[in-house]
């Protein structure tokens, strides 16, 4: 970005920040991430469910600003064009909130160390939502999601991974903060190291995605409960994903990206304080199917609830 570009848009933040001065236009929530994590259809149900929650109708692309080293108030124009709009369901009394959503942020803000405190700095009683979906299954559906975009060309997700006759995916090595870093945008430990250093634990809350997919209702009542605003006793169907997803993940590819994953999980067990049962009956479900079908040992059981595994 040039010199002069970058002092352009000072100038309209200035003005920006000017108009909703005192306005009480802040974002008081954040849904930052994770990428095919479910924060399209949690967007939707809160605009539709919600009756305290104004959220835009699209997802917020904060994160391009700020890493442009611009202060995020600009963004609170955002909520106040949609409430002028009528694009919320926002309630205008004391206990209505306003919020974005922008599944990149916590991935690119683990490489950008100054965007959480910015983002602290801006409202220093943010709350964060992040959900989480298991990483092998997120990057499937990030590679199928660009292919039915035409914006990867790569025939074979092997090789949108770098997994193709590699112990480990060549592609978690090489520099972050792409678009189509399917590999590293699961490496969850790191984005929540860097997120726990600014932000306190009782402004965060993580959210299992194969949960969302198996009991909705209860999961995003529990995000409303966070964020302070009534839970609903029923659902909209407001969102149905779209798409040809028409890639699958081969053995060899899911042994290259079960090892790349292992230790980032690990370490992520290790900042929640418990594992994620979900993923882990899923990979030893997985890893039986495997050995039975090699071994032509004795069929496995199902480890796992149906509803929770095989989410693409």
């Amino acid at each position: 970005m040039s010199r002069v570009t970058r002092q352009f848009i000072a100038v309209v933040v200035c003005l920006l920040e000017a108009l909703c001065a005192g306005t009480g236009n802040t974002l008081d929530f954040i849904v930052a991430g994770a990428q095919k994590a479910g924060t399209t259809a949690l967007r939707m149900h809160m605009q539709v469910c919600a009756e305290f929650i104004c959220v835009p109708t699209d997802e917020s692309h904060m994160i391009e600003t700020m890493a442009s080293g611009v202060q995020p108030p600009a963004y609170a124009h955002v909520v106040a064009m949609a409430k002028l709009e009528g694009r919320c369901n926002s309630s205008e009394g004391a206990g209505s909130i306003s919020g974005i959503t922008d599944p990149k942020f916590a991935y690119l803000a683990s490489h950008r160390k100054l965007l959480w405190r910015q983002l602290d700095k801006y409202n220093p009683g943010i709350r964060v939502v992040i959900l989480l979906r298991e990483p092998i299954q997120r990057a499937l559906s990030a590679y199928n999601m660009e292919v039915a975009r035409g914006g990867d060309f790569r025939e074979h997700f092997g090789e949108a991974v770098g997994c193709e006759g590699a112990h480990l995916p060549m592609s978690a090595y090489q520099k972050r903060g792409g678009r189509l870093d399917y590999v590293q945008r699961g490496f969850y430990d790191e984005q929540l190291a860097s997120l726990y250093r600014v932000i306190p634990t009782q402004r965060i809350l993580i959210v299992v995605s194969e949960h969302t997919f198996s009991d909705p209702l209860q999961v995003y009542n529990r995000i409303f409960n966070f964020l302070g605003v009534p839970g609903v006793d029923r659902l909209e169907v407001v969102f149905q994903r779209r798409g040809s997803h028409t890639h699958g993940v081969s053995e060899e590819v899911y042994a290259c990206l079960r090892r790349a994953f292992r230790q980032h999980n690990d370490r992520l067990y290790t900042l929640l304080g418990r594992s994620i049962g979900d993923w882990e009956c899923w990979y030893a479900e997985h890893d039986a199917v495997n050995s039975y079908l090699a071994n032509a040992t004795d069929p496995p059981l199902a480890l796992c609830p149906y509803s929770r595994v095989g989410v693409i």
